[in-house]
């Protein structure tokens, strides 16, 4: 939306006659659309001396002008823009005919002595000589006789609020002589004017600027013009005048000092101001108007323009702390721009679904995010490394901090500590250490506070709840972002599933073609700057491509795309090859150029990485981590003597940290890595370069621990060898050998076998909470409030517990995920044998995990449905009423565990180049008469959209299958299908045709979504 603000002031009409028709037709004829593009909405601010002399006639003449005016606009601007008109009076708008003396200051300068003395003023003559403006004001937006000193006008257009301010600074003008520095309000109009509405924005119309004012207020109206507005309008000098004033460190107020519209009747200097704000993309541009005499036509200047984020008018710390904000919201690894916004892309969000959820859950744009956040209030954001989670809560972060208390919550901020004090830190952080301002919001209202906590699985397990049991009393909002681990204890899917329904739990999308031209639009000319629009086109278009070719190779997060986009920038095509390596090209180039800026002779950037792998692998072996700065300078002297060089310990710690690669850790010299990947892609470099297999096999053997897995994944990336995932096969076979291939039907697990498909939890009301378990609240809250919140470290583990059960089914999922992510990525190297090894791997391995897991969750399925049924509930939650729901229940997260397993292995095996492999070659080597082999074959007719072959293999399997969990899979799989929003019209009424849905259906439901959706 663009509004277009027109700042008339100073016009000291006398008479009909001081109008001018062709300077009006003038102005409308500048701001018509043909100059001014598209606008919105007009509003005409009209900052004093309307009259010359505070005379009726002069009114009656400005209301003609008024109605030309207005008639003018109406006519050249676009047919559906609105007009408005705010008016505030200046000292011309005063009669002074009343007074005996039009020029006594030492009136005025006795009652500023003694300002609490209203006896002193002759308040009746101020307001009888203001008469005539009084009963004009009733005619348009200005001040009323009920509020002469200040008015408040709140407007919504098209749902941006705009909160507009008039003041009347006429009182104590004289006539004839300088009256600046006598001006004055009480201190109550002012506290009205810095009072919040609500409002987006505000602007503030006056006649006398700041400048005017006498020294017992002046300061404390400066403060609330400055810091609360995003413009301010005056007018009285004549001077055209604007600036941009930053006041207490808060974001600047543009402040605009309007020239003469006309001086009695005289229209030979005629100036005026005009502003246009965009309000979507937060920019602006202002430009000034002088009448050309000889021309007859306004002649336009630009004076200023450029990005402006709007303050909202709300009860919030006007003062920030730049510098902190900057660097809470800053990518520390790839410098694009200093304003996220520039290139960040939203990558779309979907709700996880329950069997019986009929919701609209795609989240393809940023407003749509931000009106379920105000429908849900409380948000669980998940999505794998480097999938933009922390990006989001960045930009989300950026939205909310103009209009309410915005915490931003890094886990490494929760190094220990009461929740309370960790709160106030993040809290002086960002807002500064003003107690003041602390107590403001610890006052707020909650709807007026929000969190965001940037991986919260890195909390203590067995904290996480409590900590957001803690902030759920003091935030109206909560955002957190998690990762996309499997929860193997039942029970603690069970209550996690369970708490989570007062969260509304949403997956990152991955960034799908669209989203990705999107991104690499924004990018390119910020990386191209010189780059004509043509060229720009092509080269977008060449990079996608070559995205396109490299989605076997990489998975393309947006991370990983801003690292290759830097990659290419600096190396052109050199690395744009298909080959499996590519991944770790583009890792090491993003690594290459953080380091670059900061390596000095005689060290060097192929020196300084080696080095960091030394060290990387120390900390790895030793699972010594922070690591200290005596081990770094260690590591560092040892490799000096062994290669017979020199490096500077000193200068190298002070290089790595400038590069963001290391980072300090608390204040004993103790150090880490900036990030996991960045940990794990230099273990797997060491690793590699020494051709350590012994270290592999290490990786492998405790798989299940820490960054093992990932460590594994990056050495894949960084060789040829395909041998290696002969090492992996084995082990994920050595893992599994005991167990057996589940199949839906086998007898030993009863609590799969269910009939019926879980029925709606019930949610209890407040009426339904009793008196008792209020005061069990009330005290866990006090709790909570002692409780101190540990991070879990990537090496706190135990590995002689290698021999668990819940250890060795981690073990198992890591291999199986690292199996499924090699057929894409090393297919063109894979000989025939070892393609047929992971596809059997692929079928067979999940169904052992998950035999494994629910032989031990038999074992105690009794157990389980009484604890479901024991387990309280709050106003958000739900809580499970029968047995029978709680078996229901208990066989739901069963089979969920069964699908993510599913769901985990083909979307890492998956893509184009390997459907083949998946149902052709998989028919010769896979037992397709189990069930479980035909649904998870189901899921890559899903993952590659061919619904056709979908529909007919679930009918067959649904008209065929006598076991209810079969069916309960296969519901969540048509669920699943429908959530992701992909789907065509005539893809949906094919699922509704195979599984006879109802009208009621939300495949119905969904697929008139999408046709309405068509037809807007």
């Amino acid at each position: 939306m663009k509004l277009l603000f027109m700042h008339l002031s100073d016009l000291h009409l006398s008479k009909n006659d001081d109008i001018n028709e062709d300077a009006i037709a003038g102005i409308a004829q500048t701001l018509s659309s043909q100059n001014i593009g598209s606008i919105n909405h007009v509003l005409v601010l009209v900052t004093g001396d309307i009259a010359n002399a505070g005379k009726k006639n002069e009114y009656d003449a400005f209301h003609s002008f008024k109605e030309l005016l207005l008639s003018a606009l109406a006519e050249n601007l676009p047919h559906d823009a609105t007009l408005h008109m705010y008016i505030v009076p200046g000292n011309h708008d005063i009669d002074y005919d009343y007074f005996s003396n039009p020029d006594d200051r030492q009136y005025y300068e006795t009652f500023l002595k003694n300002q609490n003395n209203y006896t002193l003023l002759d308040t009746d003559r101020e307001v009888v000589s203001r008469l005539e403006f009084i009963r004009f004001s009733h005619k348009v937006n200005s001040l009323t006789p009920a509020a002469q000193l200040f008015a408040r006008y709140a407007i919504a257009l098209d749902g941006f609020s705009l909160e507009i301010n008039l003041l009347n600074t006429t009182f104590f003008s004289l006539m004839h002589e300088n009256d600046q520095g006598l001006h004055y309000l009480p201190s109550d109009v002012i506290k009205k004017l810095e009072s919040p509405s609500g409002a987006m924005m505000a602007i503030t119309l006056l006649h006398h600027s700041h400048q005017w004012f006498h020294d017992s207020c002046k300061r404390d109206l400066e403060r609330a013009l400055l810091e609360k507005n995003t413009f301010v309008f005056c007018g009285h000098e004549h001077t055209p005048i604007t600036q941009e004033i930053t006041y207490n460190g808060v974001s600047p107020a543009h402040v605009f000092c309007g020239g003469s519209l006309c001086n009695c009747g005289d229209w030979s200097n005629s100036e005026f101001f005009s502003c246009i704000y965009d309000t979507d993309i937060l920019y602006f541009s202002q430009f000034s108007y002088k009448w050309d005499k000889e021309s007859h036509i306004y002649i336009e200047k630009l004076e200023d323009h450029g990005n402006l984020a709007h303050k909202h008018s709300v009860e919030i710390p006007k003062r920030r702390i730049d510098a902190h904000i900057a660097s809470l919201v800053e990518d520390q690894h790839i410098h694009i721009s200093d304003n996220l916004a520039d290139y960040y892309t939203f990558p779309g969000l979907l709700r996880d679904a329950t069997v019986e959820d009929n919701d609209i859950r795609d989240i393809f744009e940023f407003e749509d995010f931000y009106q379920k956040l105000e429908q849900y209030k409380r948000i669980e954001i998940s999505g794998s490394d480097s999938s933009g989670k922390s990006a989001l809560l960045k930009m989300i972060f950026l939205h909310f901090l103009p209009s309410k208390y915005v915490i931003f919550c890094k886990v490494d901020n929760i190094v220990s500590g009461n929740r309370r004090n960790i709160i106030k830190s993040l809290f002086e952080y960002i807002y500064g250490e003003e107690k003041s301002d602390y107590d403001k919001f610890t006052r707020a209202k909650k709807e007026n506070r929000i969190i965001l906590i940037d991986d919260i699985h890195l909390i203590s397990p067995k904290h996480i709840s409590r900590f957001l049991e803690g902030i759920e009393e003091e935030f109206g909002y909560i955002v957190y972002t998690t990762n996309n681990l499997l929860k193997l204890d039942i029970q603690e899917r069970i209550e996690a599933a369970i708490a989570k329904d007062s969260y509304s739990c949403f997956r990152l999308l991955p960034l799908y073609r669209k989203k990705r031209k999107q991104l690499v639009e924004k990018i390119i000319p910020l990386k191209y700057p010189t780059y004509t629009s043509k060229e720009t086109t092509a080269l977008v278009e060449r990079i996608c491509h070559i995205l396109d070719l490299q989605r076997r190779y990489i998975p393309l997060t947006p991370e990983i795309i801003l690292q290759f986009l830097e990659h290419y920038a600096n190396y052109q095509m050199e690395s744009a090859q298909n080959d499996g390596n590519i991944f770790s090209k583009v890792f090491e180039s993003s690594l290459t150029n953080a380091l670059s800026p900061h390596v000095t002779a005689p060290l060097t950037v192929d020196k300084t990485m080696l080095v960091l792998g030394k060290i990387a692998y120390y900390i790895h072996a030793h699972k010594e981590y922070p690591v200290s700065d005596k081990k770094i300078i260690d590591i560092i002297n040892s490799y000096c003597e062994e290669y017979g060089t020199k490096v500077n310990s000193v200068n190298f710690i002070a290089t790595v940290v400038h590069a963001r690669i290391l980072s300090e850790y608390g204040e004993d010299g103790q150090y880490k890595f900036t990030n996991n990947n960045y940990l794990a892609y230099f273990i797997a470099s060491e690793i590699c370069a020494s051709k350590n297999i012994d270290a592999v096999e290490q990786c492998l053997q405790y798989a299940c621990f820490g960054l093992n897995a990932t460590i594994l994944m990056f050495v894949t990336y960084l060789t040829n060898d395909t041998t290696l995932i002969d090492l992996i096969l084995e082990a994920a076979k050595k893992t599994s050998d005991e167990w057996d291939e589940f199949i839906f039907g086998m007898p030993g697990f009863k609590h799969l076998d269910v009939q019926a498909p879980p029925k709606n939890a019930i949610m209890l009301t407040k009426e339904d909470m009793t008196w008792n378990q209020q005061v069990d609240d009330e005290t866990d809250h006090s709790e909570v409030d002692k409780a101190h919140i540990d991070v879990v470290s990537i090496y706190d583990y135990n590995e002689e517990e290698i021999t668990k059960l819940e250890n060795q089914l981690v073990r198992a999922i890591s291999l199986l995920m690292l199996i499924s992510r090699c057929l894409p990525n090393f297919e063109h190297r894979l000989k025939k044998n070892q393609k047929e090894a992971i596809i059997k791997t692929i079928y067979q391995l999940p169904n052992k995990i998950f035999y494994a897991w629910a032989q031990e969750i038999e074992k105690c399925s009794e157990s389980l449905v009484a604890m479901i049924l024991s387990i309280e509930t709050n106003d958000f939650t739900r809580k499970i009423q029968t047995e029978t729901d709680a078996k229901r229940y208990l066989q739901l997260n069963s089979i969920s565990l069964l699908l993510e397993l599913y769901n985990g292995s083909i979307n890492n095996a998956y893509r184009e180049n390997t459907y083949d492999y998946l149902t052709g070659t998989a028919e010769t080597i896979v037992d397709f008469q189990y069930e479980t082999h035909q649904i998870e074959r189901l899921l890559v007719f899903s993952q590659s959209k061919r619904i056709e072959d979908f529909c007919t293999q679930s009918k067959f399997l649904m008209e065929e299958s006598k076991s209810p969990a079969a069916k309960l899979a296969l519901a969540c799989i048509v669920r699943q299908i429908l959530v992701k929003g992909s789907l065509s019209t005539q893809q949906i009424r094919r699922l509704e045709s195979t599984f006879s849905m109802e009208k009621s259906h939300s495949a119905t439901v969904y697929r008139r979504y999408l046709e309405k959706k068509k037809e807007n």
